[in-house]
């Protein structure tokens, strides 16, 4: 149902559902949110000022927060300030406003939402991508460029080849959940599968779109106009394009390949952090020349495999002639050529093996 699509009269409902499911929120835990929310609500926060910024902002467009501090813009300036104060360490950060206002309008009380948003922060792990390194946010990046080059090579090579930066298309997307500047409906599809998945399904989706517009973003040769397309042109195709991106994500199945990405960032990291870090792109550099190496070493393993497995057939020739005393090379010195070759391999993957 999450896949093909929750009807919106439903949505609260199943998002409620699967929370209690996951995390047995419900019961004595979810009184005690409540009771928590209403004394948050009712205390200061020094983020007031930048919330009631950014919420002025947040789904202009749309009439339930259209009106300056209005029903909308106040359930959503109190959820925000409620959850300032309750992750003193993340505070506020912007781009959650899209997060809590799609959550209210299909959730029928602030403390349902807050209660989803801290199931989504905290529960899912998403509060990485929000707190003052980023560092959520960071490593989903690096994942998604990652999965770009194994399902579209070209279009990889094309941004590389550009320096296009995924930060400068990919952060808008995981800090709001595309709400920036895609219609709020396709947002509440993101979060469906977010629901289930977290960080997950919003590297899923943003791969998708990209290799859906794969052939017109080939065709743009600037950094402004591949900006332009992706943050004005993609947000405004068919509804039924959107609708087939979210489909496709929910069919793929790339934990394990984001896993192996993750550590990969961790462990390239590490390697770079006594020259003062590494921006995404310098980060694909890396790996790209770690595997050049290791694709060179099997390469070269693969080599003198086929040539031991030659000597050897020779060895096994020879023996069979070692009675002739005119043979230009006897067994003993194919063995001896045969062990160091074997020597030569073993070191070689040892070699692979400690890359």
């Amino acid at each position: 149902q999450i896949q093909t699509g929750i009807p919106k009269l439903k949505r609260g409902d199943m998002w409620t559902c699967i929370m209690e499911c996951r995390f047995n929120i419900q019961g004595e835990k979810k009184e005690s949110c409540c009771d928590n929310y209403a004394k948050l609500k009712s205390k200061l926060t020094p983020h007031q000022h930048s919330i009631l910024i950014d919420i002025g902002r947040t789904f202009p467009t749309y009439n339930y927060y259209s009106r300056p501090l209005g029903p909308g813009q106040l359930a959503m300036y109190n959820v925000l300030k409620a959850y300032s104060l309750l992750d003193p360490e993340l505070g506020y950060c912007q781009g959650l406003p899209f997060l809590v206002g799609v959550l209210l309008l299909h959730l029928d009380t602030e403390e349902r939402v807050f209660s989803a948003l801290q199931y989504l922060l905290y529960d899912l792990d998403m509060r990485t991508m929000f707190t003052p390194d980023m560092i959520g946010l960071q490593i989903c990046l690096y994942q998604l460029t990652r999965l770009l080059l194994e399902t579209e090579p070209d279009l990889y090579q094309h941004f590389d080849s550009l320096s296009f930066d995924p930060s400068l298309y990919g952060t808008p997307w995981f800090l709001t959940l595309f709400g920036a500047s895609f219609p709020i409906g396709f947002v509440s599809r993101v979060l469906d599968l977010v629901m289930l998945e977290g960080k997950t399904a919003v590297i899923k989706i943003g791969a998708c779109l990209l290799s859906h517009f794969a052939k017109k973003l080939l065709e743009f040769n600037n950094v402004e106009d591949l900006i332009n397309f992706i943050k004005s042109d993609i947000p405004e195709c068919e509804g039924s394009v959107l609708e087939s991106v979210i489909a496709r994500a929910a069919q793929m199945d790339v934990d394990d390949k984001l896993q192996v990405f993750r550590v990969e960032y961790t462990v390239i990291q590490e390697e770079l952090s006594i020259n003062g870090g590494a921006s995404n792109t310098d980060l694909l550099n890396q790996n790209k020349m770690l595997k050049k190496e290791n694709d060179d070493l099997k390469a070269y393993i693969n080599m003198l495999e086929e040539k031991l497995d030659t000597q050897r057939k020779q060895i096994a020739q020879l023996e069979q002639k070692s009675k002739s005393p005119s043979s230009d090379e006897s067994p003993d010195k194919m063995a001896e050529i045969l062990q160091c070759r074997e020597e030569a391999l073993m070191a070689a993957k040892r070699k692979l093996s400690l890359g």
